[in-house]
């Protein structure tokens, strides 16, 4: 389906892009949105942006979209700001010190699989391979911006999440950050490592981000993520 633009969405990403660029001359530029000049050609340092992840969820006002802002430097997410305005929550990481929710210091912790806390996309609680992981699991919940429930896992509100069709470098950067400094992998549904080359911004396959040790038990369940194009 196409992704749903609205008119908040193009002033945002036109205000990131003069805010950002005014204080970052000679950085580059990649959002979602193409009303704003992707430029990242001979770019070591790119801002990469989603001026609102969840527009349906926007349009709806459920309260779970949200605005995504990572810096990549030569391949490497070292940047990320997710921000909830409905929610009034801002999750931030610079990498290398620590994952911050409105200000304070957040910590993970490591439960056992069978008390994990999953947090999936919309309308995916009856897929067979969500079924599966939800009997494995404790807790569950659906979330529909992308990056919102990458900062969740990375605040320690939830434990494992995944996505199953192509995914977009500005969904993901800004809570890849987070989720590395807290300890966990995000991982292709066929096992690969994300990579993070905005050149090259699709990640195909879906991912699935959680501890290690909780991947490597769901290991089976996850190849059952099937890939939907959407």
């Amino acid at each position: 389906a196409c992704p749903v633009v609205t008119t908040a969405d193009i002033e945002i990403d036109q205000y990131l892009y003069h805010t950002l660029l005014d204080q970052t001359p000679g950085y580059g530029w990649l959002s979602e949105e193409e009303v704003t000049k992707n430029d990242i050609e001979g770019k070591d340092r790119v801002w990469v942006v989603d001026p609102i992840d969840g527009t349906k969820g926007f349009v709806k006002e459920d309260g779970m979209y949200s605005v995504s802002i990572a810096l990549i430097e030569h391949g490497v997410p070292v940047v990320g700001v997710v921000y909830n305005p409905m929610r009034n929550q801002m999750f931030y990481c610079a990498k290398g010190h620590g994952v911050f929710f409105n200000d304070q210091r957040m910590y993970t912790q490591s439960p056992d699989v069978d008390e994990a806390f999953l947090i999936s996309p919309m309308r995916r609680k009856d897929k067979p391979y969500t079924q599966q992981l939800i009997m494995r699991t404790g807790q569950f919940d659906e979330v529909g911006s992308i990056a919102y429930r990458l900062a969740l896992i990375a605040a320690g509100q939830a434990d494992m999440t995944f996505v199953d069709h192509d995914i977009s470098l500005w969904d993901i950067a800004a809570g890849a950050v987070m989720l590395e400094e807290q300890g966990f992998e995000m991982k292709n549904i066929n096992g690969d490592y994300v990579d993070f080359i905005p050149a090259d911004p699709i990640t195909k396959n879906g991912i699935f981000v959680a501890k290690d040790y909780i991947i490597d038990e769901l290991e089976e369940e996850i190849k059952h993520i099937k890939q939907i194009k959407e």
